[in-house]
């Protein structure tokens, strides 16, 4: 189990986040809010990438400052922009991040094979990704995310790049990580997780202002689906990056 606990960050004089409290279990949760809104601090916070000025992060009870590196062997994370060598295969490159992350060779060449069809690249695990377009890329870095095996997985604005077709193979691997591990994804594309999502998360004015199903933010809102929710939520110009 992953808890925030009365987590505030701020830089300089501008507060981001004020006494974020979450639990997460297995399932998949949609962090779902507008750009700036503070998703990606509360992401880099939740990897460990920044530190809470105040609060506490905790798996299964502990503080994941005093967990270190064990803590970060148990996540698999795919930020909004990701380095890669261009002249690199997929399987060379998710060769070399196994290694660094201390992956045994004869796992890692197995699963590498397995991640690389399983989100659509098997025919091309040995062309050089220089050669790939966006989406292809952005597939890779899922397929790196998931190279250790995590137990939580967090995306962060995932589906940038990816056609439909993609979108749809993406929301279909999610839901399937979803039974076994905690799955965190986020986004500001309302379609990203309105179907696969167990609980959805929105940050309003720096605080949490809901964390539940999507049955029950439309029934709070008076709302047929999650897009006029989003719309009554954050107003009109949120919902235009929303869709």
């Amino acid at each position: 189990m992953l808890e925030i606990k009365n987590v505030s960050k701020s830089f300089k004089d501008f507060n981001v986040l004020k006494d974020v409290n979450l639990t997460f279990d297995k399932g998949v949760y949609g962090l779902l809010s507008p750009n700036g809104a503070g998703k990606t601090t509360l992401i880099k916070m939740i990897v460990t990438l920044l530190h809470p000025d105040s609060g506490d992060i905790l798996w299964n009870g502990e503080n994941i400052a005093s967990l270190d590196g064990s803590y970060r062997e148990l996540v698999g994370y795919l930020p909004q922009k990701f380095g890669y060598y261009r002249d690199d295969s997929p399987t060379q490159f998710l060769t070399y991040m196994a290694a660094l992350n201390g992956v045994d060779t004869a796992v890692a060449k197995e699963r590498c094979q397995k991640l690389l069809e399983r989100v659509g690249l098997g025919d091309v695990t040995h062309k050089k990704m220089k050669k790939f377009s966006g989406g292809m890329i952005q597939r890779v870095g899922i397929a790196n995310a998931l190279m250790n095996d995590p137990q939580i997985v967090i995306f962060d604005e995932p589906t940038a790049g990816l056609d439909p077709m993609e979108r749809v193979r993406f929301r279909h691997i999610l839901a399937e990580l979803g039974k076994t591990k905690i799955v965190i994804l986020s986004t500001h594309i309302v379609s990203d997780i309105e179907n696969i999502a167990d609980q959805v998360v929105m940050i309003k004015d720096h605080e949490i202002y809901a964390c539940d199903t999507i049955e029950a933010i439309l029934k709070d809102h008076n709302a047929d689906n999650l897009e006029t929710a989003f719309m009554n939520i954050y107003g009109g110009e949120a919902l235009e990056d929303a869709i």
